[in-house]
Order: structure tokens, then sequence, then C-alpha cells
């Protein structure tokens, strides 16, 4: 008879396990939203929203508009800045249908005598300020570049008024794409050499699509350039640049996508201690590897230019 009752009273709390463990289940189920991606977590937005997982879509194009969180800090005839409210994000609009114009800046002051590529001497934001004759609405760092040497090598080829200036001192990552900037569109190509020397952009940057990791996960200053709505060959009228002290790549390009680019329409600049934006009205400079913005000068930088900047040379 113990035996009959030890063996019921083992049945019955096995019985009850399964219930309490069934139920909490059923709890977990009420409460979680199926497949909420990872970049609605991202600090710089506002708390997710209950979405229901059959009908939710991970990126919607939306012509631009000023987004929840940013505040405009400068305003030109064809560009408007906007900073976040809590965190050093800035997101730059610029419409090269309205003449806006973006020239980059740089020096080549002696060349490489075993590849023939042009050095460039490494500049503070000061020292491109007091080079240029006309003071641009921005300025923005440029390309990748060797950390170790000065004069160094740009990483990827750089082609100006329709003269290809350098090839790049790394030509084996093939994960790249070649931003080609004319007079009033833009467009993103894939990268080949036949690309960059056929672009005919006035200023043509190759440097990381969004396929090429760069310290995909660390929180380090992050610079990039996309374009807005494009059409169906990768073309826009509007520019968006974002430049960021402290964001990994996740938050970054998605937050571009809030701005109407695409994976496709995205371009990737120098990250880390190299990042860095300039107006009338303070600058900010990316969080390098350890942690801490360090000022460092660098070989190429984009000065961004209004339409009544640009204008006044040719009056």
């Amino acid at each position: 008879m113990k035996k009959i009752t030890q063996i019921i009273l083992i049945i019955s709390l096995f019985l009850t396990s399964i219930t309490l463990v069934s139920a909490e289940e059923s709890s977990i189920q009420k409460n979680t939203t199926v497949g909420s991606p990872l970049f609605i977590t991202n600090p710089f937005r506002d708390a997710p929203k209950v979405v229901n997982p059959s009908t939710r879509k991970i990126f919607v194009r939306k012509p631009f508009h000023v987004l929840d969180n940013y505040t405009v800090v400068a305003t030109g005839s064809a560009i408007t800045l906007y900073k976040h409210n809590s965190s050093e994000v800035y997101i730059e609009k610029i419409d090269l249908s309205k003449w806006a114009h973006l020239e980059s800046i740089w020096q080549a002051t002696e060349w490489d005598s075993v590849t023939w590529e042009p050095l460039f001497p490494k500049m503070s934001v000061q020292d491109v300020l007091s080079s240029i004759s006309q003071t641009p609405f921005s300025l923005i760092n440029g390309q990748f570049f060797d950390p170790t040497k000065n004069p160094t090598p740009l990483s990827f080829g750089l082609k100006i008024n329709w003269e290809i200036k350098t090839a790049g001192a790394d030509n084996g990552t093939t994960k790249k794409n070649i931003i080609s900037i004319g007079d009033t569109s833009a467009q993103i190509l894939p990268y080949s050499w036949e690309n960059l020397r056929d672009a005919t952009g006035k200023l043509v940057l190759v440097s990381f699509s969004t396929e090429q990791y760069h310290y995909h996960q660390e929180e380090i200053g992050r610079t990039y350039i996309c374009l807005a709505n494009p059409d169906n060959r990768n073309t826009s009228s509007t520019l968006i640049v974002l430049v960021a002290q402290s964001m990994n790549e996740v938050f970054a390009e998605n937050e571009l996508i809030r701005f109407g680019c695409t994976t496709q329409s995205i371009t990737k600049l120098d990250s880390s201690g190299s990042s860095r934006l300039w107006y009338n009205g303070g600058s900010i400079y990316g969080n390098a590897h350890h942690g801490d913005p360090d000022g460092r000068r660098i070989p190429n930088m984009i000065g961004i230019f209004d339409s009544e900047n640009w204008l006044s040379v040719w009056i």
C-alpha cells in the first residue's frame, strides 16, 4: 500500500510540473513579439511599438522628412543639417538639384617609388579651412588610408573632374562601390576598374559597400554618404550624410534607411577617430577604437558647399 501511495504522489507531482511549464510558455508567447529585429533596440530611436509579425516590414522607404528626435541646427539654400536631440549623431540632407556641391580636399606632395601612387599629407580641419578660398557649409572626413604613414596613400580610388587622381593602394578588397557625384544628381555603381574609369561625375569616390563589415558591432565613429529614394538606376538628386561620434554599423545603416536610403545606395567613408564633421556652429570627432576621439590628422576631407557658396565663385 505504501508503494502505491508513493507512485500516485510521484505521478501527481509530475503532472503538476507539466501544467506549470505549459502555463509559463503560454504567458511568454502572449507577451513576446516573434522575430523582433535587432535594430528596434537602437538607443537613438523611440521605444519599439508592438508590431504584428505577419505584416511587419523591416525596411520601408519613405520620402525624406524631419524624423522624431532630430532638430535642425543649420540650414542653407540646398542643405539642411539635423542633430539628434540626445546623441552626437548628425544627418545632413544635400539637394544637388539646387546646386549644392561636394569637393574632395587633398594635396599630393610626392609619389610612392614602387607603385607610383600619390602620397597625401595628413591635415587638421583648421589646415583645410585655411587652405581653401571658399568656406564650406560643412566638412566631413573622406576615404580610408594607411594610418602608419605620413604622407600616406589613399586606400581606394579617387577621380576629380574626370581625372583619376589615384587608383588606391588596396585593390584586394572586393566589397566596394563607387559613388559618382555630378552637378545635379549622383549615382552609386558596383566597383570595377571600368566603372571607375568611365564614371562621369565631377567627384568620384571608391569606398566600402554595406556588404563589407568594418568593425561591425563596435561603437566607434561612423561616416556615411547615401542616395535618398534612388530610382531604378540607383540615381538620386538628394544625398544623405551621417556622421556619428559612437555607433555600430547595424544602427547607423538602419538610421540611413529611415531617411530614405537603401542598402544598395549606401557607401561607407573612413570611420573611428577619422570620422568628423565641422560646420559653422560646431564640430564632432568620432571615437577611436580605444574609446575617445583622438583628433587625428587625415589626408582627405570632403567640403560640402551650399549653392550660395558655390555660385559665388562664378559671379
